[in-house]
């Protein structure tokens, strides 16, 4: 206390202090009075409107928010502390309007301020909204597949998806573009052998909504057939006729070459000696052109040619 009891302010401080602190008090009583009461405008640019929809058949179909130019009115201390982003702009679609680009009015009402603020002046009175109408379109569900199949399957026929049609519904313009929708990518494992089935999501396109987000694959497979030509063969009679007795002769008539196709462990196992028999059928002529005949002990073997494919009897 000694310490500060010493110290002594100068004289033009402690000459007339009383008139001093008052003058004082009423600089900052004013200073307070302005920045509280006293009302400024600042003008806010690029102010993001919200726009709603009249109805759940309307979409809003503009890329960016519309802005508009407002000035304000308020205390220069709550001006300070206010963005472009802290105005709130809000216009409701309350009419049907023609899908495009239209023209909304903006007035103050649609405005929201901080309190103690208000809209001074409006610059921007409307904006421009593209609008559309929700509407719903079928399209056909392309499968998307990576075949991986090994070398010795296939596939029987170009695989098929249930429900292979599913409906779109978005802006009518989108979908005027929309002739399909796509799957996800089915990877086929080189391990497969038979028939299967897979579940895989249908990707709605963007803009769009789908009833059906999901569809079941359905592929059917079978063993690759490989060809070969057998060696010639001979042909032999075989007698059917009324009042014949059905045999076969052992004397050949001909050759001829026959062309099969069959999996390859058919065609592999295959003996064309054992397993392979050309012959014509005598029913009730023995001249003339006879069509050759083919038979196989294995039904997985299957003929695809006969050279020549006619022998002619004298």
């Amino acid at each position: 206390m000694s310490l500060f009891k010493n110290i002594r302010l100068p004289v033009f401080i402690t000459d007339d202090m009383p008139r001093k602190l008052t003058a004082l008090f009423f600089a900052c009583l004013i200073w307070y009075f302005v920045n509280e009461h006293v009302s400024e405008v600042e003008t806010f640019k690029n102010v993001k409107v919200d726009v709603f929809p009249g109805s759940s058949t309307q979409v809003i179909v503009s890329n960016f928010k519309p802005e508009i130019t407002v000035s304000v009115r308020g205390p220069r201390k709550v001006l300070n502390t206010l963005e472009s982003k802290d105005i709130q702009v809000t216009v409701n679609i309350a009419e049907k309007l023609r899908p495009g680009m239209n023209e909304l009015r903006v007035n103050e009402l649609d405005i929201k301020l901080p309190n103690g603020l208000s809209v001074e002046n409006l610059a921007t009175k409307s904006i421009n909204v593209d609008i559309d109408n929700i509407e719903e379109k079928e399209v056909n569900v392309r499968l998307r597949y990576n075949n991986r199949l090994s070398s010795r399957f296939k596939l029987r026929q170009e695989p098929k998806a249930e429900p292979d049609r599913v409906v779109v519904k978005g802006p009518s313009r989108r979908l005027r573009n929309i002739a399909y929708v796509d799957t996800n990518v089915i990877f086929i494992d080189p391990n497969r052998k038979s028939d299967f089935r897979v579940t895989t999501k249908v990707n709605a396109p963007e803009g769009a909504g789908l009833n059906y987000d999901n569809v079941t694959a359905y592929f059917e497979l079978e063993e690759k057939l490989i060809s070969k030509t057998l060696p010639v063969q001979q042909v032999y009679p075989l007698y059917t006729g009324v009042g014949m007795a059905a045999n076969q002769s052992i004397t050949a008539v001909g050759n001829a070459y026959a062309y099969v196709s069959g999996s390859p462990e058919a065609i592999a196992k295959l003996s064309p000696e054992k397993d392979v028999r050309l012959f014509i059928e005598i029913v009730d002529r023995k001249v003339g052109e006879f069509k050759i005949h083919f038979w196989c002990s294995n039904p997985d073997i299957k003929l695809e040619n006969i050279t020549p494919s006619n022998i002619t009897l004298k």
